[in-house]
């Protein structure tokens, strides 16, 4: 059964969705687990869509983090550029666990870059880890800069 978890968890961790993993917090910092050689480390994890939907050239690049909103601290980072098929674009952030307090708020944010250029970012705040807020199948939306 454990072989079946782990396979299923290889699968969809890339995928950016829950799955029937145990996302719940096991011991301080939401997410979910990476696996035993890598304890400390979890993830969150969804896609990220542009609103009103849009084609974007081939020179984009969708950038992810996760920040602490105490201090504006970008504790993970993910640069996405974008495949052929454009959006929705998953995302995974991998952070460690101990650099989570429960009583600070944490967001993913967004950004699109075209040839280097900043023309779409999260306008609405998508709040994760803490306090109850989710770490999986978020859907993060970016708008016109």
């Amino acid at each position: 059964m454990r072989g079946v978890i782990l396979a299923l968890a290889i699968l969809v961790l890339p995928l950016g969705g829950c799955g029937d993993i145990n996302w719940n917090d096991n011991g301080g910092g939401g997410g979910f687990d990476e696996g035993p050689s890598n304890s400390g480390n979890k993830y969150v994890a969804g896609t990220i869509t542009p609103s009103p939907s849009e084609s974007f050239p081939k020179d984009t690049q969708v950038i992810a983090r996760l920040v602490d909103r105490a201090n504006g601290d970008v504790l993970a980072e993910e640069r996405i550029d974008l495949p052929k098929r454009g959006f929705p674009v998953a995302f995974q952030l991998r952070y460690d666990k101990d650099q989570i307090k429960e009583r600070r708020t944490y967001d993913v944010e967004a950004r699109v870059r075209v040839k280097g250029k900043l023309k779409w970012i999260t306008k609405q705040r998508h709040p994760v880890i803490t306090q109850g807020n989710p770490v999986c199948n978020l859907n993060v939306i970016v708008e016109p800069n």
